[in-house]
């Protein structure tokens, strides 16, 4: 009995770190440290400042055309204020799969988590909690050119 006792305590103890959220402060920006961009060994998208980063460099000139990125885990943006991924200047051109993580809480005054995309994919990502833009904005993408492909992303937050 005591053995039982002490697996469900332990169990109880565990299932707040299986579901794990990782929340962004709408400031920080720090560039990812796992990966190398390719299919078999994307850049790993750990933490919602890693995001940020992508997204200011994106905005600075690089597209990362054909790059691979993965997200590792649920991302809540906390409503604080997001800049999209990818402008009319510089497109994302890369490949992002949110791994059926999610992203939850956006806030942008145009467009969605990514801006502007062209010749990118993105997949398996998943929105929920809220989302707050521009009357003409979504939570995934502004605007695609060229072969931009959606996969498998779903949208469950509130608009």
């Amino acid at each position: 009995m005591k053995k039982i006792f002490l697996f469900l305590t332990i169990s109880l103890f565990s299932i707040p770190a299986m579901y794990a959220v990782v929340t962004w402060d709408g400031t920080s920006s720090e560039m990812w440290t796992q990966g190398t961009g390719t299919e078999a060994d994307p850049y790993l998208i750990e933490t919602p400042a890693n995001l940020a980063y992508l997204s200011a460099q994106v905005t600075a000139g690089e597209t990362y055309a054909g790059i691979c990125f993965q997200q590792t885990e649920d991302f809540d943006l906390q409503s604080k204020t997001w800049t999209p991924i990818g402008t009319s200047t510089y497109k994302f051109a890369g490949i992002y799969n949110g791994a059926n993580k999610y992203v939850s809480n956006i806030k942008t005054s145009q467009y969605g988590l990514f801006g502007i995309t062209e010749n990118t994919k993105i997949m398996n990502l998943v929105f929920q909690g809220t989302f707050s833009g521009a009357s003409t904005s979504a939570p995934l993408i502004g605007e695609a050119y060229g072969s931009t492909e959606i996969l498998n992303c779903h949208n469950f937050a509130t608009i």
